[in-house]
């Protein structure tokens, strides 16, 4: 049976487990090996394969408190991801979309009591 999913916005999706998030766009010139942790998570693919399909521009990354269960929460409920940078020793969120609020950027999530109208809060 398939999951039932409801509409929100990328803010509720992204701050439901309370995470703080820090902008910090120097971050691959920092740690050049979160390459391959997006590559790898974003095109779902194994390190090994060689052919990471489409992954899509990254406009803004921000630092995180996220802890591995709030990120395995956030991916497998809201669909976001957050790579872990070992040279930070953090979860790092990259952002796919730019010049709209977070709170405008439509998103979906099977977490009922995460629906939410665009321009909608948590």
């Amino acid at each position: 049976m398939e999951k039932q999913t409801f509409d929100t916005n990328f803010r509720v999706a992204v701050h439901w487990c309370g995470n703080h998030y820090i902008l910090c766009n120097e971050i691959p010139e920092i740690d050049p090996d979160i390459w391959e942790q997006i590559y790898c998570e974003m095109a779902n693919n194994d390190e090994d394969d060689e052919d990471y399909g489409d992954v899509p521009e990254i406009y803004q990354w921000y630092f995180s408190d996220c802890s591995k269960y709030d990120a395995e929460y956030l991916r497998e409920h809201f669909g976001i991801t957050l790579v872990y940078s070992e040279k930070f020793d953090l979860y790092i969120l990259p952002v796919t979309h730019y010049g709209t609020s977070w709170d405008y950027v439509y998103w979906t999530t099977d977490n009922e009591y995460a629906k939410r109208e665009l321009g909608e809060e948590k």
